[in-house]
């Protein structure tokens, strides 16, 4: 080789640069579709389910009739009476109710025992709950113009839910008192 060759191949080599290697734009586009990847998966992830309509509070949907009741007298005035059995008549007044379960506040009643209607209760129609048999004697006062009371439940169905309460309007003493 001479040197006129040598110094062309010299030239050749100045005159041939590296191409750079495009690096930062393929790190941006791995990041952006891996970003990507992740927002479609939390989307489909995290995808609403449609939400049922919200429920009716009780007192729209039903009407409650006074309680009648078994009682001990706590007081010889019948100021304060012992409630041993309940029942009370319920209508649906705001439209058919199905899966309807009364959950009574205090007196120890076991959940097996708690009222529980599972077929319809049509618009208008009246059912009997009852007799509610308290574990132990619940104890109410007289309140004047309603009754002795109040006594507490919470009622939850399909298409209503909330508490309620009733008063006992009439009573008959328990036997062997």
């Amino acid at each position: 080789m001479s040197t006129v060759e040598m110094g062309m191949m010299a030239k050749e080599t100045k005159v041939r640069k590296r191409t750079k290697r495009k690096w930062n734009r393929t790190v941006g586009i791995l990041l952006y579709v891996t970003a990507m990847v992740v927002i479609v998966t939390l989307a489909a992830f995290y995808q609403r389910t449609p939400q049922p309509p919200p429920k009716k509070p009780v007192d729209d949907y039903f009407s409650f009739s006074d309680g009648f009741a078994t009682v001990t007298y706590q007081s010889p005035d019948n100021n304060t009476i012992k409630i041993n059995t309940l029942s009370f008549d319920m209508n649906a007044t705001g439209g058919n109710a199905t899966e309807v379960h009364i959950y009574v506040w205090g007196g120890s009643v076991p959940e097996e025992e708690m009222p529980y209607f599972p077929g319809p209760i049509i618009q208008g129609q009246t059912v009997s709950v009852g007799p509610i048999m308290y574990s132990y004697d619940m104890v109410i006062y007289k309140e004047d113009g309603k009754g002795w009371g109040p006594l507490n439940f919470t009622l939850s169905c399909d298409e209503a839910e909330g508490n309620f309460s009733i008063y006992v309007t009439e009573f008959l003493p328990s036997p062997g008192f």
